[in-house]
């Protein structure tokens, strides 16, 4: 069920129901996805993450791909996000995932800074760590 106020774009909801039949699948997998559909993102790296291997991705908490979208949906204002898009939501399974997850940007901090996201400090909740 989507939180009052946010709703996914076409990109998110292509994502979802290419994951839908995939189960429990890692954080990493639906950021992987949203690079399939958005190579320009990180200054046109994206395709060089995406098929990146990432090393402890097979350790890391799984969720189904719904279940990640809803967690990432809660860490953001639904005041000042009214759609969850791509780049927002690679933010926030960055976020949530652990390390491997983690690693999508933070192994090229030129890709954060380059526009995967870009102006999202404005809408981001604190985010409690387990």
């Amino acid at each position: 069920m989507e939180q009052a106020g946010i709703t996914y774009t076409a990109t998110i909801q292509g994502v979802l129901s290419e994951l839908g039949s995939a189960g429990q699948i890692h954080a990493a997998d639906v950021v992987k996805k949203i690079l399939d559909h958005h190579h320009e993102y990180a200054s046109g790296t994206a395709r060089e993450i995406a098929s990146a291997t990432w090393p402890g991705f097979d350790q890391e908490e799984k969720n189904t791909a719904d279940e990640w979208m809803e967690q990432v949906k809660g860490m953001f204002d639904p005041l000042l996000v009214l759609k969850l898009h791509g780049r927002l939501a690679i933010l926030g399974l960055c976020r949530l995932g652990a390390g491997a997850s983690r690693s999508c940007f933070t192994r090229s901090s030129s890709a954060c800074r380059s526009g995967v996201v870009k102006g999202s400090e404005r809408v981001n909740k604190p985010v409690n760590h387990h």
